[in-house]
Protein backbone atom coordinates (compact mmCIF):
# COMPACT_ATOMS: atom_id res chain seq x y z
CA UNK A 1 0.00 0.00 0.00
CA UNK A 2 2.55 2.39 0.77
CA UNK A 3 5.18 1.60 -2.12
CA UNK A 4 2.06 1.90 -4.49
CA UNK A 5 0.65 5.42 -3.22
CA UNK A 6 4.12 6.22 -2.95
CA UNK A 7 4.97 5.78 -6.50
CA UNK A 8 1.63 7.76 -7.67
CA UNK A 9 1.84 10.62 -4.91
CA UNK A 10 5.47 11.05 -4.75
CA UNK A 11 8.38 10.43 -2.16
CA UNK A 12 8.10 13.91 -0.88
CA UNK A 13 4.39 13.08 0.84
CA UNK A 14 5.71 10.01 2.70
CA UNK A 15 4.80 11.46 5.94
CA UNK A 16 1.01 11.70 4.72
CA UNK A 17 1.21 8.63 2.82
CA UNK A 18 2.38 6.81 6.70
CA UNK A 19 -0.32 8.36 8.03
CA UNK A 20 -2.99 7.33 5.72
CA UNK A 21 -1.74 3.71 5.92
CA UNK A 22 -1.67 3.80 9.15
CA UNK A 23 -5.44 5.09 9.75
CA UNK A 24 -6.51 2.22 7.30
CA UNK A 25 -5.61 -0.14 9.57
CA UNK A 26 -7.25 1.29 12.58
CA UNK A 27 -10.27 1.57 10.13
CA UNK A 28 -10.21 -2.04 9.89
CA UNK A 29 -9.29 -3.12 13.34
CA UNK A 30 -12.82 -0.90 14.39
CA UNK A 31 -15.01 -1.91 11.60
CA UNK A 32 -14.06 -5.68 11.36
CA UNK A 33 -14.68 -6.25 14.68
CA UNK A 34 -18.03 -5.62 14.24
CA UNK A 35 -18.77 -6.28 10.64
CA UNK A 36 -15.95 -9.21 10.61
CA UNK A 37 -13.62 -9.68 8.10
CA UNK A 38 -14.32 -9.22 4.47
CA UNK A 39 -13.63 -11.86 1.56
CA UNK A 40 -11.04 -10.60 0.27
CA UNK A 41 -8.85 -8.22 3.24
CA UNK A 42 -6.28 -7.31 0.91
CA UNK A 43 -8.44 -5.71 -1.24
CA UNK A 44 -10.58 -3.76 1.22
CA UNK A 45 -7.76 -2.44 2.67
CA UNK A 46 -5.94 -1.30 -0.87
CA UNK A 47 -9.22 0.09 -2.03
CA UNK A 48 -10.12 2.11 1.36
CA UNK A 49 -6.44 3.03 1.72
CA UNK A 50 -6.54 4.65 -2.08
CA UNK A 51 -10.03 6.24 -0.94
CA UNK A 52 -8.36 8.00 2.17
CA UNK A 53 -4.99 9.12 -0.36
CA UNK A 54 -7.71 10.70 -2.68
CA UNK A 55 -9.49 12.42 -0.28
CA UNK A 56 -7.00 13.95 1.69
CA UNK A 57 -5.23 15.17 -1.41
CA UNK A 58 -8.46 16.41 -2.64
CA UNK A 59 -9.05 18.19 0.66
CA UNK A 60 -5.98 19.60 0.76
CA UNK A 61 -5.71 21.34 -2.44
CA UNK A 62 -2.09 19.97 -2.91
CA UNK A 63 -2.55 19.67 -7.04
CA UNK A 64 0.63 21.65 -7.32
CA UNK A 65 2.69 19.58 -5.53
CA UNK A 66 1.86 16.21 -7.68
CA UNK A 67 4.45 14.61 -10.12
CA UNK A 68 3.75 16.33 -13.67
CA UNK A 69 4.55 13.14 -15.29
CA UNK A 70 1.34 11.29 -13.38
CA UNK A 71 -0.97 14.59 -13.14
CA UNK A 72 -1.45 17.43 -15.41
CA UNK A 73 -3.01 20.11 -13.45
CA UNK A 74 -5.64 18.57 -11.56
CA UNK A 75 -6.91 14.95 -9.66
CA UNK A 76 -8.76 13.25 -12.62
CA UNK A 77 -9.82 9.85 -13.56
CA UNK A 78 -6.20 9.45 -14.49
CA UNK A 79 -4.98 9.48 -10.92
CA UNK A 80 -6.98 6.52 -10.22
CA UNK A 81 -6.80 4.64 -12.86
CA UNK A 82 -2.90 4.66 -12.03
CA UNK A 83 -3.93 3.62 -8.39
CA UNK A 84 -6.07 0.78 -9.61
CA UNK A 85 -3.81 -0.61 -12.31
CA UNK A 86 -1.19 -0.31 -9.26
CA UNK A 87 -2.87 -2.53 -7.13
CA UNK A 88 -4.29 -5.02 -9.20
CA UNK A 89 -0.65 -5.98 -10.68
CA UNK A 90 -0.46 -6.40 -6.59
CA UNK A 91 2.45 -3.76 -5.83
CA UNK A 92 5.64 -5.82 -6.41
CA UNK A 93 6.99 -3.65 -9.17
CA UNK A 94 6.49 -0.67 -6.79
CA UNK A 95 7.91 -2.37 -3.61
CA UNK A 96 10.51 -3.32 -5.57
CA UNK A 97 11.48 -0.14 -6.87
CA UNK A 98 10.63 1.45 -3.17
CA UNK A 99 12.98 -1.26 -1.64
CA UNK A 100 15.88 -0.60 -4.12
CA UNK A 101 15.09 3.29 -3.59
CA UNK A 102 16.00 3.12 -0.03
CA UNK A 103 19.24 1.77 -0.79
CA UNK A 104 20.70 4.93 -2.26
CA UNK A 105 23.87 5.03 -2.50
CA UNK A 106 24.41 8.72 -1.69
CA UNK A 107 23.35 7.53 1.70
CA UNK A 108 25.68 5.33 4.41
CA UNK A 109 24.98 1.59 3.92
CA UNK A 110 24.31 1.73 7.70
CA UNK A 111 21.55 4.45 7.01
CA UNK A 112 20.09 2.60 3.70
CA UNK A 113 19.51 -0.47 6.05
CA UNK A 114 17.46 1.65 8.97
CA UNK A 115 15.46 3.46 6.12
CA UNK A 116 14.33 1.06 4.28
CA UNK A 117 13.26 -1.24 7.54
CA UNK A 118 11.08 1.57 8.70
CA UNK A 119 9.77 3.02 5.70
CA UNK A 120 9.26 -0.24 3.80
CA UNK A 121 8.87 -2.71 6.72
CA UNK A 122 7.41 -0.65 9.15
CA UNK A 123 9.96 -1.05 11.79
CA UNK A 124 10.59 1.27 15.09
CA UNK A 125 13.64 2.79 16.79
CA UNK A 126 13.83 0.25 19.07
CA UNK A 127 13.70 -3.17 16.64
CA UNK A 128 16.57 -1.25 14.38
CA UNK A 129 18.57 -0.08 17.38
CA UNK A 130 18.55 -3.32 19.21
CA UNK A 131 18.78 -5.32 15.57
CA UNK A 132 22.10 -3.24 14.40
CA UNK A 133 23.39 -2.98 18.22
CA UNK A 134 22.84 1.06 17.61
CA UNK A 135 21.82 3.45 20.45
CA UNK A 136 18.04 4.65 20.05
CA UNK A 137 18.67 8.40 19.45
CA UNK A 138 21.43 7.66 16.74
CA UNK A 139 18.48 5.83 15.34
CA UNK A 140 15.95 8.21 15.48
CA UNK A 141 18.39 11.33 14.41
CA UNK A 142 19.60 9.03 11.37
CA UNK A 143 16.03 7.90 10.11
CA UNK A 144 15.43 12.33 10.38
CA UNK A 145 18.08 13.14 8.20
CA UNK A 146 17.56 9.69 5.88
CA UNK A 147 13.75 10.27 5.04
CA UNK A 148 13.88 13.88 4.36
CA UNK A 149 16.66 13.04 1.57
CA UNK A 150 14.42 10.35 0.01
CA UNK A 151 11.86 13.09 -0.03
CA UNK A 152 13.76 14.84 -1.88
CA UNK A 153 14.09 12.34 -4.59
CA UNK A 154 10.30 13.28 -5.48
CA UNK A 155 9.41 11.41 -9.18
CA UNK A 156 11.73 8.82 -8.93
CA UNK A 157 9.94 5.73 -8.62
CA UNK A 158 7.68 6.71 -11.99
CA UNK A 159 11.55 6.54 -14.13
CA UNK A 160 12.47 2.73 -15.58
CA UNK A 161 13.75 0.46 -13.27
CA UNK A 162 16.64 2.29 -11.01
CA UNK A 163 20.23 2.13 -13.27
CA UNK A 164 22.82 0.17 -11.43
CA UNK A 165 20.45 -1.48 -8.89
CA UNK A 166 23.42 -4.55 -9.06
CA UNK A 167 25.03 -2.16 -6.80
CA UNK A 168 22.27 -1.82 -4.37
CA UNK A 169 21.36 -5.69 -3.65
CA UNK A 170 23.89 -5.75 -1.26
CA UNK A 171 22.19 -3.49 1.22
CA UNK A 172 18.44 -5.30 0.08
CA UNK A 173 19.63 -8.40 1.48
CA UNK A 174 21.31 -7.06 4.50
CA UNK A 175 18.02 -5.94 5.04
CA UNK A 176 15.92 -9.15 4.41
CA UNK A 177 18.55 -11.05 6.56
CA UNK A 178 17.50 -8.25 9.67
CA UNK A 179 13.48 -8.26 8.68
CA UNK A 180 14.05 -12.36 8.84
CA UNK A 181 16.03 -12.28 11.95
CA UNK A 182 13.57 -9.91 13.79
CA UNK A 183 10.91 -12.19 12.97
CA UNK A 184 13.22 -15.21 14.12
CA UNK A 185 13.79 -13.34 17.53
CA UNK A 186 11.39 -11.14 18.05
CA UNK A 187 11.80 -7.21 20.10
CA UNK A 188 8.14 -6.14 19.18
CA UNK A 189 6.23 -8.42 21.10
CA UNK A 190 5.72 -10.63 23.53
CA UNK A 191 5.99 -13.64 21.47
CA UNK A 192 9.32 -14.82 20.66
CA UNK A 193 8.73 -15.42 16.85
CA UNK A 194 6.88 -13.01 14.67
CA UNK A 195 6.15 -15.50 11.83
CA UNK A 196 4.54 -12.53 9.44
CA UNK A 197 8.31 -10.83 9.48
CA UNK A 198 9.49 -14.37 8.61
CA UNK A 199 7.35 -14.86 5.43
CA UNK A 200 7.56 -11.33 4.55
CA UNK A 201 11.59 -11.80 4.29
CA UNK A 202 11.17 -14.58 1.95
CA UNK A 203 8.45 -13.23 0.40
CA UNK A 204 10.91 -10.24 -0.68
CA UNK A 205 13.51 -12.63 -1.59
CA UNK A 206 11.49 -14.23 -3.87
CA UNK A 207 10.31 -11.45 -5.95
CA UNK A 208 14.12 -10.33 -6.87
CA UNK A 209 14.75 -14.40 -8.26
CA UNK A 210 11.22 -13.37 -9.90
CA UNK A 211 12.75 -10.21 -11.31
CA UNK A 212 15.54 -11.61 -12.19
CA UNK A 213 18.16 -9.11 -10.78
CA UNK A 214 21.44 -10.05 -10.11
CA UNK A 215 23.87 -12.16 -7.50
CA UNK A 216 21.07 -14.72 -7.53
CA UNK A 217 22.90 -16.84 -5.78
CA UNK A 218 23.28 -14.75 -2.64
CA UNK A 219 19.99 -14.65 -2.84
CA UNK A 220 19.18 -18.09 -2.88
CA UNK A 221 21.41 -18.82 -0.25
CA UNK A 222 19.80 -15.95 1.63
CA UNK A 223 16.19 -18.09 1.08
CA UNK A 224 18.41 -21.49 1.95
CA UNK A 225 19.27 -20.20 5.19
CA UNK A 226 15.82 -18.72 6.63
CA UNK A 227 13.92 -21.99 5.39
CA UNK A 228 16.66 -23.86 7.28
CA UNK A 229 15.78 -21.58 10.31
CA UNK A 230 11.99 -20.97 9.27
CA UNK A 231 11.85 -25.14 9.84
CA UNK A 232 12.82 -25.09 13.43
CA UNK A 233 10.17 -22.93 14.45
CA UNK A 234 7.39 -25.75 15.72
CA UNK A 235 9.96 -26.93 18.63
CA UNK A 236 11.32 -23.45 19.69
CA UNK A 237 8.44 -22.60 21.84
CA UNK A 238 7.03 -25.13 24.29
CA UNK A 239 2.81 -25.55 25.22
CA UNK A 240 3.37 -23.56 28.01
CA UNK A 241 5.11 -20.61 25.97
CA UNK A 242 8.60 -21.08 27.34
CA UNK A 243 11.97 -20.77 25.25
CA UNK A 244 13.61 -24.28 24.10
CA UNK A 245 17.36 -24.20 23.42
CA UNK A 246 18.41 -26.15 20.51
CA UNK A 247 19.66 -29.00 22.48
CA UNK A 248 16.43 -29.33 24.18
CA UNK A 249 14.35 -29.44 20.97
CA UNK A 250 12.35 -32.29 19.63
CA UNK A 251 13.53 -32.79 16.64
CA UNK A 252 10.60 -34.72 15.22
CA UNK A 253 8.69 -31.50 14.98
CA UNK A 254 11.21 -29.56 12.36
CA UNK A 255 8.97 -29.01 9.66
CA UNK A 256 10.87 -31.17 6.96
CA UNK A 257 9.20 -29.47 3.91
CA UNK A 258 10.88 -26.27 4.75
CA UNK A 259 14.30 -28.24 5.10
CA UNK A 260 13.56 -29.69 1.64
CA UNK A 261 13.02 -26.14 0.89
CA UNK A 262 16.49 -25.16 2.32
CA UNK A 263 18.63 -27.60 0.64
CA UNK A 264 16.94 -27.03 -3.19
CA UNK A 265 18.22 -23.23 -2.73
CA UNK A 266 21.50 -24.22 -0.92
CA UNK A 267 22.03 -26.35 -3.73
CA UNK A 268 21.37 -23.83 -6.49
CA UNK A 269 23.23 -21.01 -4.52
CA UNK A 270 26.36 -23.26 -4.47
CA UNK A 271 26.44 -23.96 -8.04
CA UNK A 272 27.86 -20.44 -8.66
CA UNK A 273 31.40 -20.04 -7.79
CA UNK A 274 30.84 -16.67 -5.19
CA UNK A 275 30.39 -17.12 -1.92
CA UNK A 276 28.85 -14.76 0.55
CA UNK A 277 28.28 -14.75 4.12
CA UNK A 278 24.74 -16.13 3.28
CA UNK A 279 26.06 -19.61 1.86
CA UNK A 280 28.18 -20.11 4.93
CA UNK A 281 25.43 -19.17 7.37
CA UNK A 282 23.34 -21.42 5.33
CA UNK A 283 25.85 -24.42 5.56
CA UNK A 284 25.83 -23.79 8.79
CA UNK A 285 21.99 -24.07 9.62
CA UNK A 286 21.93 -27.20 7.11
CA UNK A 287 24.69 -29.02 9.36
CA UNK A 288 22.05 -28.41 12.27
CA UNK A 289 18.95 -29.69 10.33
CA UNK A 290 20.84 -32.74 9.19
CA UNK A 291 21.86 -33.69 12.54
CA UNK A 292 19.48 -36.90 13.92
CA UNK A 293 20.29 -35.26 17.63
CA UNK A 294 22.22 -32.63 19.27
CA UNK A 295 24.90 -35.12 20.34
CA UNK A 296 25.43 -35.87 16.72
CA UNK A 297 25.60 -32.41 15.60
CA UNK A 298 29.21 -31.51 13.77
CA UNK A 299 30.61 -29.35 15.74
CA UNK A 300 33.78 -29.39 13.56
CA UNK A 301 32.52 -28.48 10.50
CA UNK A 302 30.64 -25.76 12.43
CA UNK A 303 33.48 -24.47 13.47
CA UNK A 304 35.44 -24.18 10.44
CA UNK A 305 32.58 -22.60 8.93
CA UNK A 306 32.22 -19.94 11.47
CA UNK A 307 35.54 -19.27 11.49
CA UNK A 308 35.52 -18.44 7.30
CA UNK A 309 32.67 -16.10 8.28
CA UNK A 310 34.34 -14.55 10.65
CA UNK A 311 37.65 -13.57 8.01
CA UNK A 312 34.93 -13.04 5.68
CA UNK A 313 32.26 -10.82 7.87
CA UNK A 314 34.12 -9.90 11.04
CA UNK A 315 31.14 -9.54 14.06
CA UNK A 316 31.43 -9.74 17.79
CA UNK A 317 28.82 -11.75 17.29
CA UNK A 318 29.60 -14.45 15.25
CA UNK A 319 33.10 -14.43 17.10
CA UNK A 320 30.00 -15.24 19.99
CA UNK A 321 28.48 -17.79 17.75
CA UNK A 322 32.07 -18.62 17.12
CA UNK A 323 33.18 -19.39 20.64
CA UNK A 324 29.75 -21.72 21.79
CA UNK A 325 30.47 -23.82 18.52
CA UNK A 326 34.50 -24.28 20.07
CA UNK A 327 33.05 -25.11 23.52
CA UNK A 328 30.72 -28.10 22.24
CA UNK A 329 33.39 -29.56 20.02
CA UNK A 330 36.73 -28.75 22.40
CA UNK A 331 34.69 -28.42 26.04
CA UNK A 332 33.95 -25.12 27.97
CA UNK A 333 36.83 -24.54 29.61
CA UNK A 334 38.90 -23.44 26.26
CA UNK A 335 36.18 -20.60 25.69
CA UNK A 336 36.69 -18.46 29.18
CA UNK A 337 39.63 -16.66 27.48
CA UNK A 338 38.23 -15.54 24.29
CA UNK A 339 34.88 -14.61 26.44
CA UNK A 340 36.72 -12.27 28.53
CA UNK A 341 38.55 -10.70 25.09
CA UNK A 342 34.41 -10.51 23.60
CA UNK A 343 33.52 -8.33 26.99
CA UNK A 344 35.90 -5.75 25.91
CA UNK A 345 33.95 -5.43 22.40
CA UNK A 346 31.22 -2.23 22.94
CA UNK A 347 28.72 -3.77 20.69
CA UNK A 348 28.10 -6.30 23.27
CA UNK A 349 28.69 -4.97 27.05
CA UNK A 350 24.90 -4.19 26.93
CA UNK A 351 23.78 -7.58 24.79
CA UNK A 352 22.03 -10.08 26.93
CA UNK A 353 23.84 -13.08 24.33
CA UNK A 354 27.15 -12.76 25.73
CA UNK A 355 26.02 -13.18 29.74
CA UNK A 356 23.84 -15.73 28.55
CA UNK A 357 26.22 -17.69 26.78
CA UNK A 358 28.72 -17.07 29.85
CA UNK A 359 26.24 -17.75 32.07
CA UNK A 360 25.64 -21.12 29.72
CA UNK A 361 29.46 -21.84 29.93
CA UNK A 362 30.05 -21.80 33.82
CA UNK A 363 26.91 -24.29 34.09
CA UNK A 364 28.56 -26.67 32.45
CA UNK A 365 31.24 -26.67 34.71
CA UNK A 366 29.42 -27.01 37.61
CA UNK A 367 30.04 -23.27 38.60
CA UNK A 368 26.70 -22.30 39.36
CA UNK A 369 27.00 -19.29 42.02
CA UNK A 370 29.40 -17.62 38.93
CA UNK A 371 26.51 -18.82 36.39
CA UNK A 372 23.52 -17.46 38.49
CA UNK A 373 25.57 -13.73 38.49
CA UNK A 374 26.00 -14.05 34.28
CA UNK A 375 22.31 -15.03 34.09
CA UNK A 376 21.30 -11.84 36.22
CA UNK A 377 23.40 -9.65 34.01
CA UNK A 378 21.42 -11.48 31.13
CA UNK A 379 18.51 -10.75 32.57
CA UNK A 380 19.13 -7.34 33.09
CA UNK A 381 20.05 -6.17 29.65
CA UNK A 382 17.31 -8.15 27.82
CA UNK A 383 14.46 -6.54 26.37
CA UNK A 384 12.19 -9.49 25.55
CA UNK A 385 9.23 -10.87 28.33
CA UNK A 386 10.29 -14.51 26.91
CA UNK A 387 13.72 -14.25 27.11
CA UNK A 388 13.52 -12.72 30.45
CA UNK A 389 11.34 -15.78 31.67
CA UNK A 390 14.06 -17.83 29.88
CA UNK A 391 16.69 -16.24 31.66
CA UNK A 392 14.58 -16.28 35.26
CA UNK A 393 14.71 -20.04 34.95
CA UNK A 394 18.24 -20.45 34.45
CA UNK A 395 18.46 -18.26 37.40
CA UNK A 396 16.15 -20.77 39.44
CA UNK A 397 18.18 -23.62 37.96
CA UNK A 398 21.05 -22.29 38.91
CA UNK A 399 19.84 -21.75 42.95
CA UNK A 400 18.28 -25.62 42.97
CA UNK A 401 20.96 -27.67 41.30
Amino acid sequence: MLAVLCRVFGLQHLDRIQDIVHDTFIEALTRWRFKGIPDNPGAWLMKVAKNKAINAFKRESQVSLYQPSVFATKLDSKMEFEINNRFEQGGEDSQLRLLLLCCNPQLSAKNQVMLTLNVLCGFGVVEIAQGMLLKREAVKKALQRSKNQLKDMKNMLQSPLLKGYEKRLGVVHTILYLIFNEGYKTTRAKEIIDHDLCYEAIRLAKLLLKKEVALQGETRALLAMMFFNLARFPSRISGKGDLITLAEQDRSLWNRFFIEEGFYYLNAATAQNRLSRYHIEAIIASVHCAAPTFEDTDWKTIVFLYRQLEKLIPSPITALNLLVAQSYLEGPDAAFHKLEQLKQHPALQQHYLLYATEGDLLKRVQKNKEAKEAFGKALQCSVSPLEQKFLTKKIQECVHS
